[in-house]
């Protein structure tokens, strides 16, 4: 072939300004990555910087459960509240949660019922 044709289908490399967003840019070995939206932000932005803002300090953990402990008819009220939800019903705390099956007579007395077949 001759070279002046090789030469001509060159390809020409990716602008800086879109370089960002190219996939085969951001999996160069070495290279910090970060989301093409603060690419040109990087320079005016502290590595060390954390975003959003303090807060001030809240209830203990101690306060916030005491604050649940209810006595007498309140907790009588807050039981008939929560009755409400299924959730409550099929997954009540400290119980393991109840799917109410109804499996036919000959499986439900059949203690040695298994599912699928038994494989060697």
């Amino acid at each position: 072939m001759r070279p002046d044709l090789l030469e001509s289908n060159k390809r020409e490399s990716t602008p800086e300004h879109i370089k960002k967003y190219r996939q085969s840019y951001r999996n160069q070995p070495g290279l910090r990555v970060q989301h093409f939206g603060l690419k040109d932000d990087a320079e005016n932005i502290d590595k060390n910087c954390a975003y959003g803002r303090s807060t001030i300090a809240s209830d203990s953990l101690q306060v916030v459960i005491k604050a649940q402990n209810l006595n007498g008819m309140a907790d009588k009220f807050n039981d008939i509240k929560e009755g409400k939800y299924a959730s409550n019903i099929t997954e009540p705390l400290g119980r393991p949660m109840s799917r109410n099956y109804n499996w036919p007579k000959t499986i439900a007395e059949n203690r040695e019922f298994e599912f699928g077949i038994k494989s060697n």
